[in-house]
């Protein structure tokens, strides 16, 4: 949980600043073509995020490795675990 609480902030950072990039009109065309708010998100934006999704996966898969190895390291003698 504390690990979830400290990563979040980074990744909202770095999909917002990916949100903010897409263009309006790519939003109202796709509303004038019978869009739905919910079809937009998935047909459009999802796909168009995805390289944005992998960066925020891979950060997220790398810190949680380096918060399992760096114990696993260090702790090493059963006499040193709580």
């Amino acid at each position: 949980l504390p690990m979830v609480a400290f990563s979040l902030p980074g990744s909202v950072v770095i999909l917002r600043g990916f949100f903010m990039a897409i263009p309006t009109e790519l939003e109202d065309a796709a509303y004038i073509d019978g869009c739905s708010t919910l079809g937009f998100f998935r047909f459009i934006l999802l796909p168009m995020a995805r390289p944005a999704i992998a960066a925020v996966a891979t950060l997220q898969v790398i810190g949680a490795w380096n918060e399992y190895f760096l114990p696993l390291l260090v702790l090493n003698d059963p006499k040193l675990w709580p």
